[in-house]
């Protein structure tokens, strides 16, 4: 059976609760609407690049940078907002 392009594009989609620290995403989906508000309150839209500054299960909220943005957003309101991972990045230099 081939793969088709749902099957490869969801292989990289996660809610941004998933993401461990260091790894680069976009943001996807709003699912909660406090949860949207929020982020986009703090100035990050669907379509935005992120990166993972600090992600341990143990703590109530992760870190993530947007542009100079450092934003913390609680857990479970993280497990609300879709992902879609960045498998590789490159430079232009």
């Amino acid at each position: 059976m081939t793969k088709g392009f749902y099957d490869i594009i969801l292989k990289y989609m996660k809610p941004l609760s998933d993401l461990k620290t260091g790894e680069y995403a976009y943001i996807v989906d709003l699912k909660c609407y406090s949860a949207g508000l929020e982020v986009v309150n703090k100035g990050v839209f669907p379509g935005d690049a992120i990166y993972i500054l600090e992600n341990k299960p143990e703590e109530q909220e992760l870190c993530f940078s947007s542009g100079q943005k450092k934003i913390c957003i609680n857990r479970q309101k993280a497990k609300t907002v879709m992902t879609h991972l960045v498998s590789y990045t490159f430079n232009l230099n």
